[in-house]
Order: structure tokens, then C-alpha cells, then sequence
């Protein structure tokens, strides 16, 4: 991974945890903790290539 990759992963992962989508909570409320998780990481990845990190799909 590069730097620029890595650091835009950094970035949305801290602010992913200070501020997490309420979908999330609706997620887990509904289908469980590891689904959550699967999609906490999904829109992890996407904001991360909306700024332009180089993450294959």
C-alpha cells in the first residue's frame, strides 16, 4: 500500500470511530455484531476511494 493510501485509511478509520453513521447501529440492532462489522468496513473502503486512495475493488 502506499503512503497516500495508507494515510487516507488512517484518516477515515478515526473518523469512522469519533463519529459512526447511525445506519450502523440499525445494522447491528437488526442483524447482529459481525454484519455491522462488515459493513462498517464497506463504508470504510468507500469514503476511502471517494478521496482518492487506490484500493482495488
Amino acid at each position: 500500500m502506499a503512503g497516500k493510501t495508507k494515510r487516507i485509511l488512517k484518516s477515515v478509520g478515526k473518523e469512522l470511530k469519533k463519529n459512526p453513521p447511525s445506519i450502523l447501529a440499525k445494522t447491528r440492532r437488526k442483524k447482529g455484531k459481525a454484519v455491522a462489522s462488515k459493513q462498517r468496513v464497506a463504508i470504510l473502503l468507500s469514503k476511502a476511494r471517494k478521496r482518492g486512495a487506490k484500493i482495488k475493488k
